[in-house]
């Protein structure tokens, strides 16, 4: 009895209120039904409402304009009444009627305000198209979205099944002996207003070339044999890439270079140029910018989005939907798009030509004076003597029987002052049957094969010739004489050689500063690569961030110094100045690191 007493008492001390519990539960019950109802309240209001706006659809004095912008409301009423009525049923979710009618409001918002955005926007395009500011790729936008506006012909259809609002541009055709309306082309209204408010800046190609051709250095100074051996004659002195072009491409009866000791100038300059232009045209909006703005050929009337069109005429520029901008760009695969680009780049590289020095000046000189072979100038007898010395300790590199003599050789031709007026700031021999130059401009580093295919030593006449650049003498014979004639090859062991090396500190470096543009964070990621690369020097590395899911939007920057820098290349206009800023400030402080000459010790 004692076991039944005390568990009848536990019972009772864990009793539920009931009551209590079933007021809760339909108080809770009760709470949601009103939230239902208000929920149901609410979208009954926000239909009706976007039932009025449409009822009120703005209305102007163009009669096929209001034909179109009423028939459009009416197609939209219709249609949020099927969602409308598929919520109600339980057929639609929520969500999805929730997500349709904001797609819907936004899109209504924007065909209601296209016009009024073109109208407003018109006068500043043309404006800012006049001062040179924008490309003529802009003046297509607006033609393009203006054609949509022309209501007489076109259409404002929607789309059930993805709620977008798209403008359509219809054409009538004969078909089977009829005529029909049939869709020519159509655009989300999202598009079109993005194309007229976006503006696609001109590429500043005078002031591009301009700073390019700065950094080209032009300013070498060759001459050439313009004397006979008569008497008194005189010498043609060339000044700059264009001069020395011009020179080389003259040939003799066979066909071969009159002056083949222009070969390698002329070959670094063209190299350099096109280095340049495909910096240039990493962005595709830099070609159309050219072909428009520059070359005369073409303009805005030019553009078209019909390949049909444009496979017939070569005039015509094909577009295509960059899907990551929602802006047009050139097609790539157009049928005339590489002709047009090599017409873009043929023309920014004859700008660039045309601001290199190409100067001839005709010097007398007397009859002690005549040279009979071309060769660098050379000014007075000093000069001249500097150039017979360099001549004799650069063939001592091939006639040096020793390590030592050759160690020796080299050592001193790195202190001649042609050598230092190059910048070179070593001479290598550790690599058997090579000589590596390396100056504190990397790019006119060179190595140099004295052994010919068959492993046998060139002769010392075509050895000479190699060291133009450190002695200036071009006349092979000359060269030779000046290095104390024929000696044959000092072969010296493999091994040895590992020591024939010389090298002298450079200049400190000066800090790396550029102006980076906004249009590096605006762009993809891959286009920002080689824009950047186009502006910084070759030791930085700049490449995209790539991960499991492959490449993102971030770039990375390497500098010389290891030092490493990450930025987005896709940032709202607010967000642009602070990475700006901190991609300019690494570049700077991450230049300078073990100056020039260290990355040659």
């Amino acid at each position: 009895m004692a076991t039944y007493y005390k568990y009848a008492e536990r019972n009772a001390e864990s009793q539920v209120n009931w009551a209590e519990v079933g007021k809760g539960l339909s108080d809770m019950l009760t709470e949601q039904a009103r939230l239902r109802e208000e929920k149901k309240a609410a979208i009954d209001e926000a239909y009706q409402i976007d039932v009025k706006k449409l009822v009120n659809a703005p209305q102007g004095t163009w009669q096929d304009g209001n034909a179109t912008v009423n028939n459009f409301a009416h197609d939209m009423m219709a249609q949020q009444l099927i969602d409308y009525r598929l919520l109600k049923n339980g057929i639609m979710s929520e969500r999805d009627y929730t997500l349709r009618r904001e797609n819907y409001k936004t899109g209504t918002n924007t065909v209601f305000e296209l016009q009024k955005i073109l109208q407003e926007k018109k006068a500043a395009t043309i404006d800012l198209y006049q001062k040179g500011e924008i490309q003529a790729l802009n003046i297509a936008n607006m033609a393009e979205v203006e054609s949509y506006t022309d209501f007489a012909n076109a259409k404002i259809d929607i789309d059930p099944y993805n709620p977008n609002i798209n403008m359509s541009i219809y054409e009538t055709k004969m078909i089977n002996g009829e005529q029909v309306r049939v869709l020519k082309k159509t655009s989300p209204v999202n598009v079109l207003k993005g194309q007229l408010l976006q503006n696609i800046p001109a590429f500043k190609l005078d002031e591009n070339v301009t700073k390019a051709v700065d950094s080209l250095g032009v300013d070498s100074e060759f001459i050439y044999k313009a004397a006979t051996t008569m008497g008194s004659g005189s010498i043609t002195k060339l000044i700059g890439y264009g001069a020395i072009a011009g020179e080389y491409e003259k040939k003799d009866k066979n066909g071969n270079p009159l002056y083949p000791q222009f070969e390698a100038p002329v070959k670094k300059f063209n190299d350099a140029i096109e280095q340049t232009i495909n910096g240039y045209f990493s962005n595709p909006y830099h070609i159309s910018s050219v072909l428009t703005e520059n070359t005369g050929n073409y303009s805005a009337e030019s553009y078209t989005w019909s390949k049909e069109e444009a496979a017939k005429d070569k005039g015509k520029l094909l577009l295509k939907m960059d899907q990551l901008t929602g802006l047009p760009t050139l097609d790539e695969s157009a049928p005339n798009y590489k002709e047009q680009e090599q017409e873009a780049r043929d023309y920014v590289k004859k700008i660039i030509l045309g601001k290199l020095d190409a100067k001839r000046e005709i010097v007398p000189i007397s009859k002690e004076q005549v040279q009979f072979t071309p060769e660098y100038v050379t000014r007075g007898a000093t000069a001249a003597k500097d150039a017979e010395a360099a001549a004799g300790y650069w063939n001592q590199l091939y006639t040096g029987q020793t390590a030592a003599e050759k160690k020796a050789a080299a050592d001193i031709l790195l202190g001649t002052p042609i050598a230092q007026q190059q910048g070179l700031l070593g001479i290598d021999m550790s690599q058997n049957g090579k000589i590596t130059l390396k100056y504190a401009d990397p790019v006119k580093n060179r190595t140099l094969d004295y052994l010919d295919a068959s492993g046998n030593p060139i002769n010392l006449r075509d050895f000479s010739a190699l060291g133009v650049e450190l002695h200036g003498i071009v006349d092979r014979d000359k060269a030779v004489r000046a290095g104390g004639g024929g000696a044959g090859f000092g072969n010296v062991a493999a091994e040895d050689l590992m020591n024939v090396k010389s090298t002298r500190q450079g200049p400190a470096a000066a800090p790396v500063i550029v102006k980076v543009p906004d249009s590096i964070f605006t762009i993809k990621s891959e286009q920002s690569v080689q824009n950047l690369k186009s502006l910084l020097p070759a030791d930085f590395v700049i490449e995209e961030n790539t991960g499991f899911f492959g490449a993102s939007n971030d770039v990375v920057v390497t500098a010389p110094t290891g030092e490493k820098f990450t930025y987005n290349a896709n940032l709202s206009p607010a967000e642009i100045p602070t990475a700006k800023e901190g991609l300019q400030n690494f570049i700077k402080a991450n230049s300078t690191a073990g100056g020039v000459g260290a990355k040659y010790n």
